[in-house]
């Protein structure tokens, strides 16, 4: 399981597909709202997540305190 990475996403960016499957909505890498300069290295690389961390468990996850600050963010997330 710890080598099992995952990311931090809101709930509503997921699509349930009705058959154990979901769809991320993703978007291009932004910085404060600023993309990234065009000669850095994946510039062009999307992203679905706002955080990372590791799998514990079968339903737990490790991460860092600052990717879910309050009772309602760690909700809104998967």
């Amino acid at each position: 399981m710890s080598q099992s990475t995952v990311i931090l996403t809101d709930k509503d960016r997921l699509t349930d597909n009705g058959n154990g499957t979901y769809n991320l909505s993703v978007a291009p890498f932004r910085q404060r709202g600023m993309p990234p300069c065009s000669d850095e290295k994946f510039a062009n690389q999307f992203t679905g997540g706002w955080c990372s961390g590791f799998m514990v468990g079968d339903d737990l996850i490790c991460t860092a305190g600052h990717c879910g600050r309050t009772q309602s963010d760690i909700e809104d997330t998967a």
